[in-house]
């Protein structure tokens, strides 16, 4: 529900209320044409709390979930990750010196012959 539909609900319910109250007090005084009147103004306030809760949400969403192309550029992240991935290097000296040097052992090393 949106916010409209919820506040038109809770002033729906609060008339529906209201026009029950005084239609019960119009009887108790022997006012019957307007605890009738008040008695239907309280069943169209019903009957609005049950169209406003009988409406469809909006659908903010498309109907596809996926773009066209999602698969394509889903799969494109992904290799670029991965090869991002095998670039790195787990070796202590390539994290603290910020992917400059490599540790000795570290296959990313450059080696000299």
């Amino acid at each position: 529900m949106t916010r409209g539909q919820t506040s038109l609900v809770v002033v729906y319910i609060c008339g529906m209320v209201m026009c029950f109250a005084r239609a019960g007090t119009f009887v108790d005084l022997g006012f019957w044409a307007a605890a009738v009147l008040m008695y239907a103004l309280g069943l169209a306030c019903l009957a609005g709390v049950f169209f406003e809760l009988s409406l469809d949400p909006p659908d903010d969403r498309p109907a596809d979930l996926t773009p066209p192309g999602a698969l394509r550029t889903r799969y494109r992240t992904f290799r670029t990750v991965r090869a991002a991935r095998r670039r790195m290097c787990l070796c202590d000296r390539y994290w603290t010196s910020i992917g400059t040097e490599h540790d000795t052992w570290c296959p990313h090393a450059k080696r000299t012959r």
